[in-house]
């Protein structure tokens, strides 16, 4: 699905449009919509799984490649005054999504993953979510 790439793409200049121009209501909005579930959605879109496990496993591998790019911005930039500000986050952000894009096309070419596990949760696998740590 080569549109899913171009019409990525093309939201993520709207992206840089918005934030750049300083829009209210878009500056905010969009790129929380975009990053939240798009860089992972670029990485599980070939496999064969369910709607609701890509949403989910889209929406977690996003927040955690934002910790990462977050992590890696502010510990190599280091000749950069603030490298947790505008320019050099979205920056990043672009070429990370610029990278998940051609990977995600390049992916798309090769072979189609297929997952036919049962996902299961039991009571007592939750249990550890709620200690303190």
């Amino acid at each position: 699905m080569r549109r899913d790439i171009i019409y990525t793409l093309i939201l993520l200049l709207l992206i840089d449009i918005a934030i750049m121009a300083d829009i209210p209501g878009l500056r905010q909005s969009l790129p929380f919509l975009f990053f939240t579930f798009i860089p992972g959605y670029l990485l599980v879109r070939s496999f064969d799984i369910g709607f609701i496990e890509k949403f989910v496993l889209s929406a977690a591998l996003s927040v955690a490649l934002l910790m990462f790019v977050g992590l890696f911005v502010n510990s190599l930039y280091p000749l950069v005054p603030e490298p947790l500000s505008l320019a050099p986050l979205l920056i990043s952000l672009n070429i990370l999504t610029i990278v998940l894009c051609v990977f995600s096309f390049w992916k798309e070419k090769e072979v189609k993953f297929e997952f036919k596990g049962k996902l299961s949760v039991r009571p007592l696998m939750i249990y550890p979510l709620f200690l303190p740590v």
